[in-house]
């Protein structure tokens, strides 16, 4: 019988690495131990409930773990992390300013749109380190044809455990197959728009030229899961309000 598994998608584990480079300054190991706080999370992790993790590291680098760990620890290489990175990136580029600069609600945002598709493309649960999105703090950096399909994600899931430090939610494939089929059908209009640029005289032919190559770049058509059963998520902390 396979083992119950969940994942930890890239910005987690970059997450728990980066703590840890901040946990573990000269000061700090003065006075103590090494801290290693992926062993520390991922252990807890398993301690909730999961038998073994997938571990997808943005860097391609693989943590040091404790032989517990180790022997319940898979790295699973899969080719669409790209592409779903570029989807959420291009879906959520209209609400991002001109300077490129992503304020922290819609980064927080990404971040959690990015982890929770790849584990629904991967058929797993997902641990995640934070809390959830605040879709309130949203409704006014997104335009309301995109606030729309993340504010009716954001009501499909259901909070099945008590609000503790690790409480645990759950949504359906069918609900996030719909969410992305959506966000793939902005994506795709944004890929659109950027190729009417070449029809605009009003627009040097350099920068018409910037928006093709960056929305080229951006644009996969892939289609990440499909609508059965449900995806478990746990946060490691409680929800916001």
């Amino acid at each position: 019988m396979a083992r119950r598994s969940a994942l930890i998608g890239p910005i987690q584990d970059l997450r728990a690495t980066t703590v840890a480079e901040a946990a573990n300054v000269a000061p700090f190991l003065e006075e103590l131990d090494y801290l290693n706080v992926p062993d520390l999370w991922y252990s807890t992790s398993i301690q909730s409930g999961v038998e073994s993790l997938e571990v997808i590291p943005l860097s391609g680098e693989r943590n040091r773990f404790s032989p517990f760990l180790h022997e319940r620890i898979e790295y699973p290489r899969d080719p669409n992390v790209n592409r779903i990175f570029a989807l959420v990136s291009l879906a959520l580029s209209p609400a991002v300013s001109s300077d490129d600069k992503m304020p922290k609600e819609l980064r927080d945002l990404h971040n959690f749109l990015v982890e929770l598709l790849l584990a629904a493309h991967r058929k797993r649960n997902l641990i995640y380190f934070d809390r959830l999105p605040d879709i309130e703090s949203l409704s006014s950096l997104l335009p309301l044809a995109l606030l729309l399909p993340i504010r009716n994600l954001f009501s499909a899931i259901t909070h099945s455990t008590p609000v503790v430090a690790t409480s645990q939610s759950s949504v359906t494939f069918q609900e996030i197959a719909l969410f992305e089929e959506l966000i793939s059908s902005k994506a795709f209009r944004q890929y659109e728009q950027s190729h009417s640029a070449f029809d605009d005289n009003t627009k040097s032919p350099q920068i018409a030229i910037d928006s093709v190559t960056r929305v080229n770049y951006w644009w996969r058509g892939v289609r990440v899961c499909s609508k059965q059963n449900a995806l478990r998520f746990r946060c490691c902390q409680s929800p916001q309000k």
